[in-house]
């Protein structure tokens, strides 16, 4: 089916999706991949989700890569296990966030905060480094 994405204002999209059949259903797949710097030992990701409105059913994967040896989750919302994230990010230096929900109105930010320590950053700025 027809859909038609449009960049508005700064990070502002509005999406239209027809043709819709009398109550039927819509599955929407937004998908978008960003590099995530560091800053002061850190790296945050923020999902704004606040203001949508409610999603039959919504469903979000974060893909966090590690960057440095050691880097591990700080804060990761929406009800996720940080020390299983942080065993996954150390074995395989991968870790998914995911979230689903049946019915959702976003009452908080995807939100996924990474530390490391100042001696991991320096061997990863290191020529041959991380």
């Amino acid at each position: 089916d027809p859909a038609l994405l449009e960049q508005a204002a700064g990070n502002e999209f509005a999406a239209r999706v027809f043709p819709i059949a009398p109550r039927g259903a819509v599955r929407l797949v937004l998908q978008y991949t960003r590099a995530v710097p560091r800053r002061a030992h850190r790296r945050e990701l923020l999902v704004p989700l606040v203001g949508l409105p409610v999603v039959g059913n919504f469903t979000a994967f974060v893909s966090v890569h590690a960057t440095v040896a050691g880097e591990r989750f700080a804060v990761a919302s929406h009800g996720a296990d940080v020390d299983a994230l942080n065993a996954r990010l150390a074995r395989a230096g991968v870790a998914v966030l995911d979230y689903a929900a049946t019915a959702y109105r976003p009452e908080a930010d995807l939100r996924a905060v990474l530390r490391f320590d100042a001696g991991d950053d320096a061997a990863a700025a290191a020529p041959g480094g991380g």
